[in-house]
This record gives C-alpha cells, sequence and structure tokens, in this order.
C-alpha cells in the first residue's frame, strides 16, 4: 500500500467505542433538530404567512414576472391578483400536528448542514490522506445542493 494510503494515525477504538462516538455525534444531531424545531414553532404563522402560503399573494416574485411578461405580450391574463385560500382541518387536532409536522419539518431542513457535518466528522477519522484531500468541502457541498433544492422546491 502506498504511503498515501495509509490512514492518519489515530487512536485504535473497538467497536462499542465507535458505538459511542457514533451515538454523540447522533445526539448532538439531534439536539440542534429539536432547537431549530421550537424556533419554527414560535414563529410558524410567520412561516405560513411568508413562506409556505407566500404563492397566493399577488406580489409573490412568479407572479410579478409572468404580469410583467404578459405586459411585453399584451396579453393581461398572465397578470393574477390574490387567490383567496383558506385552510380548513377535517381533524379535531389538524391544525395542531400541522403545526407540530411542518415546525419539525422545518427544523430538519435549516438543522441539515449541521448533521451533514456531524456525519462527517465521524466518518472522516476512517478515511486514508488520499480520500480526505478528494473529499474536502463535501459538507459545503452537501448543504449547497440541499439548500438550493428547498429553494428550487
Amino acid at each position: 500500500m502506498p504511503l498515501d494510503q495509509e490512514p492518519i494515525e489515530e487512536k485504535e477504538m473497538s467497536f462499542l467505542d465507535h458505538l459511542e462516538e457514533l451515538r454523540w455525534h447522533v445526539i448532538r444531531s439531534l439536539c440542534a433538530t429539536v432547537i431549530f424545531t421550537i424556533v419554527a414553532f414560535i414563529y410558524v404563522k410567520w412561516i405560513f404567512q411568508n413562506v409556505l402560503l407566500a404563492p397566493a399573494h399577488a406580489d409573490f416574485p412568479t407572479w410579478r414576472a409572468l404580469c410583467k411578461i404578459g405586459e411585453w405580450t399584451n396579453n393581461p391574463d398572465l397578470c393574477i391578483g390574490d387567490i383567496p385560500l383558506v385552510l380548513q382541518s377535517r381533524y379535531m387536532t389538524g391544525q395542531f400536528t400541522i403545526t407540530i409536522v411542518a415546525a419539525f419539518v422545518i427544523g430538519i431542513i435549516i438543522s441539515f448542514p449541521y448533521i451533514a457535518w456531524e456525519l462527517w466528522r465521524f466518518i472522516k477519522p476512517g478515511l486514508h490522506k488520499r480520500e480526505r484531500k478528494n473529499s474536502t468541502g463535501v459538507v459545503a457541498s452537501i448543504s449547497l445542493l440541499f439548500l438550493g433544492g428547498i429553494a428550487f422546491g
């Protein structure tokens, strides 16, 4: 095995030590998710009005762009007004449940870069020097692609 393939000298760990290390990475990730879930739950009304239900308002960027395209092409049908959207629940606990679920999903989304970083911190010591060098910036690229996908969605 070439020298660049040798793992970086780390302390030898037993299987149970690895499980303990993984346990702490998972606990820190869950703590971050819980903290962001609580913050999202506190601001859930603002999140629903300004993020989730924003496309129902005429001043949404997509609708403004379509309206400008409609003006350029003399097609006034592309301009829309506010969409009268009323949220309804058919179940007794539906509103509370959707609030909890939305806060949890938002908590996962916001904490995902930290979760990826914690996962990387667990995996990194087991890699060879060359593998570490080739995977530089993996957490940043994972986070950027994930948040870009969320923004696109």
